[in-house]
């Protein structure tokens, strides 16, 4: 029943429930993550994941049946959760410290990139050969990942530290790593010490308030509107009578959301995370309250003015109804005309919003706030929950409005963004800059030293001051034999003065005495 131009025997229901079925995959996958990390890394689970990947674009492009369509979304929904907790990982274990969060940024960046392209696509060919195109993406990724060098602590960690130095090379395009490399062995030792956590992540305050306010953070990302306002741009655009072209709006908003995010990129090192994620929550929940106002006025307009009810003359019963459904009219057409501009400008506000700060950096912070122990674990719990709330969200947003309001809904949302920007600027700590035992520290988890440096790296450093000791050495024979050679050649030079002199005093005295006997 799938053909060329629709998905003609799928429901409203179901076309939401299978367009939701990538959420089931992504919250999947993460669990798997902690097996494979520790096991052949971040680069490997990454190559891995092109298979799976590749294989749903497939099935989606092949599809004739709708278990076809929707097993395709679950694989691509498998391998795209999966990259949300390795490639922020990835990053920040080969990124210095001073740009590690833009790198982290880059991988919203790159979803609101892959957006905008599908949005130029779809107008131009339908959604068969759009899947076919999204095949070439994750085969072109995996052959650029088999050529990056593995993370330098990965190789650490696996005592390849031969790799781990050409690693930290080829990603600092500089020789003297060694310090580096000595630091990252005494956090891979401390982490050795400690071992995989595991129950202590809701045991030790350590590691479950981190736990706690990354949870909170997914949550916040995911229930800040961003799904519905997505779902419903084509109904903003009408309801502010604008005459733009539909597919000419979803345009606009994906141009915003590259530019925001690229934004995020540049300043997220700078600004540091928290103060993002506040402009970013202040910013969703005005957005969306002057989104919630506007339909509140449409909803309560009437066209004959001789009808509307002043404001003054609303029950109680009608109060409650502005919430939930029409009540009786009260404000003029010509009032909601005159500020039809308004939910163009607060849709393009809220999107430039959640991409500054809500976006990406719930992931990035994924995982600057964990320990190195307990960042597999606690990261890819994270993500699951992230990828449930948003299925949750898809599912059930749309009957939502239906059984209440636009209002209603735009509104909710704005309190849980006010909710979210309270949480971040009360509780959610500053990670910009923060060493893993400044965080550990942070949360409690005491001050132990970093451990030095043990025998590999130690025996590199020996051998190196060795080789400089040699070297000196030599250097310093050197100039002890040109010196004896010249102190050679000065004897021998003196010794022919002298020799000359006592020539010269000879022949001047055998000369006197001739004449001495001559007269």
């Amino acid at each position: 029943c799938l053909d060329s131009d629709h998905l003609s025997c799928l429901s409203h229901s179901e076309f939401r429930q299978v367009s939701a079925l990538f959420n089931i995959g992504a919250a999947i996958v993460p669990f798997l993550t902690i097996l494979l990390f520790p096991m052949i890394g971040k680069k490997w689970t990454m190559i891995l994941l092109v298979i799976p990947n590749v294989v749903g674009w497939v099935l989606i492009l092949f599809s004739t049946k709708v278990w076809m369509f929707s097993l395709g979304r679950v694989l691509t929904g498998f391998s795209g959760g999966a990259f949300a907790i390795a490639a922020p990982a990835f990053s920040n274990e080969i990124a210095e410290q001073r740009i590690r969060g833009a790198l982290g940024t880059m991988m919203q960046l790159m979803i609101c990139l892959g957006i905008l392209f599908m949005l130029l696509l779809a107008d131009k060919v339908n959604w068969q050969i759009a899947s076919g195109v999204c095949i070439a993406f994750p085969a072109l990724l995996g052959i650029w990942l088999f050529f990056l060098p593995r993370s330098p602590v990965f190789l650490v960690q696996k005592g390849d530290y031969d790799e781990a130095r050409r690693s930290l090379r080829f990603y600092r395009k500089k020789k003297d790593i060694e310090t580096e490399l000595a630091e990252i062995q005494a956090e891979v030792e401390e982490q050795n010490k400690v071992g995989m956590v595991s129950v202590q992540l809701v045991t030790k305050g350590v590691y479950l308030k981190p736990f706690l306010i990354s949870m909170s953070l997914m949550a916040f990302q995911q229930l800040s509107g961003v799904n519905f306002v997505n779902g419903f741009v084509k109904d903003i655009f009408e309801s502010a009578g604008s005459t733009i072209d539909p597919y000419v709006s979803a345009l606009i908003i994906g141009v915003i959301q590259v530019v925001s995010t690229l934004v995020a990129v540049l300043i997220v090192d700078r600004f540091g995370r928290k103060l993002l994620l506040i402009v970013s929550g202040g910013l969703m929940c005005i957005s969306h309250l002057l989104l919630g106002i506007f339909f509140l006025l449409k909803n309560t307009q009437d066209e004959d003015p001789a009808t509307t009810v002043a404001p003054t003359t609303i029950s109680t019963t009608s109060t409650v109804q502005l919430f939930f459904e029409k009540p009786e009219a009260y404000v003029s057409q010509e009032t909601v005309e005159s500020i039809g501009w308004l939910p163009l400008v607060s849709l393009m506000l809220f999107m430039g919003a959640f991409n500054l700060g809500f976006g990406p950096l719930p992931w990035v912070m994924n995982v600057e706030l964990f320990a190195s122990e307990a960042r597999v674990p606690a990261a890819a719990i994270c993500g699951s929950f992230n990828w449930l709330v948003s299925y949750i969200v898809m599912l059930f947003t749309g009957d939502i409005k239906d059984g209440t309001s636009d209002q209603f809904c735009y509104f909710m949302f704005s309190a849980i963004c006010l909710l979210g920007t309270l949480f971040v600027q009360i509780i959610t700590p500053e990670t910009k800059g923060k060493t893993e035992e400044e965080m550990r520290r942070y949360f409690g988890g005491g001050t132990s030293a970093p451990t030095p440096p043990t025998q590999p790296v130690m025996d590199h450093a020996a051998g190196a001051a060795a080789e400089r000791k040699e070297s000196d050495a030599g250097k310093e024979s050197d100039e002890v034999s040109v010196e004896r050679k010249e102190s050679d050649a000065g004897k021998e030079s003196d010794e022919v003065s002298v020799e000359s002199v006592q020539s010269e005093s000879s022949e001047e005295e055998a000369v006197k005495h001739t004449e001495h006997v001559n007269e």
